[in-house]
């Protein structure tokens, strides 16, 4: 399953927190405060000032009040869909889109109802924080960033430890990969150096392209990046950025249909279950009182 299922509870202001930890407990006292953790993950980028905590205080409530109430059980719902489909050892590109397309719609729902909170808080930001914001977005680029200036004569070796770190963030829902598997990912999704070069070229011109906006002070502007982003659309940057997003997303979408094809016995019961302890999660954490 893609990483992105891990994010599906709390969309509000780009946060992303992963509710299925081992503990049972910690995730109901998590699932209790989320107001309180997005606060503090929203801090832990730009260093809020009291003011600011105080205006996203009431907005962020809102937002996770609305997620509990009526994103939860539209989540169990997909769950269940995905379970279903894991039972029937079929993931194709039916079910494919429609989990891409749900997390699409969540984002985007969420996102405009935190659309003005959002613009205020970023417009509100003073050089301090925008300097910690952009340091912070950069950390993510980090270890592709790393691979790429490697020594040319070690570069295969690490591109090698690259790949394997990708590999182990889907450990947790299909089990151990083949070779095969782990070739099928480098070949499709196009893991190599040129590729790596331009995903790491655009998605740093995409976080220079956003800061640049942010630095203007226009909250005008940055209202209409917001809404643009809500929608998924690139229009924001230029045409080689939408070239490369709309070829980057094809190619993983690829991928994850042809994964699901390959995938042995073992490794569909080993999804299912996973899926299952998911959906449990959610029907669990919906029951608790609002």
């Amino acid at each position: 399953m893609h990483k992105h299922i891990r994010q599906t509870l709390l969309l509000g202001l780009g946060l992303g927190l992963n509710l299925f930890l081992p503990a049972c407990t910690f995730k109901k006292i998590l699932y209790d405060h989320l107001d309180s953790v997005a606060i503090y993950q929203i801090d832990s980028y730009v260093d809020l000032k009291a003011d600011q905590k105080k205006a996203l205080e009431g907005p962020v409530q809102a937002n996770i009040a609305w997620i509990k109430q009526a994103k939860l059980p539209e989540a169990i719902e997909l769950m269940e869909v995905l379970e279903k489909s894991a039972a029937a050892r079929k993931f194709d590109q039916a079910t494919d889109k429609l989990f891409y397309d749900r997390l699409e719609q969540w984002r985007g729902e969420a996102v405009e109802r935190m659309l003005q909170p959002t613009a205020d808080l970023l417009h509100s930001l003073d050089g301090k924080q925008i300097a910690r914001l952009d340091k912070k977005m950069a950390e993510a680029l980090e270890p592709l960033d790393q691979l790429m200036k490697e020594d040319p004569d070690d570069f295969d070796d690490e591109l090698q430890d690259y790949i394997d770190d990708q590999v182990k963030k889907y450990k947790a829902w299909y089990g151990k990969w083949t070779p095969e598997q782990r070739e099928l990912m480098v070949k499709t999704v196009l893991i190599d150096k040129s590729h790596l070069a331009e995903e790491l070229l655009q998605r740093t011109r995409a976080r220079q392209a956003f800061m640049s906006e942010l630095k203007k002070g226009d909250r005008a502007s940055l209202e209409t990046f917001l809404k643009a982003w809500s929608r998924g659309d690139s229009a924001w940057l230029d045409t080689p950025f939408q070239e490369y997003q709309t070829a980057s997303r094809a190619r993983w979408r690829q991928f994850w249909t042809k994964l699901h094809e390959s995938l042995s016995v073992e490794q569909w019961q080993h999804l299912e279950k996973r899926l299952h302890e998911v959906k449990q999660d959610l029907i669990d954490l919906h029951a608790r009182p609002a």
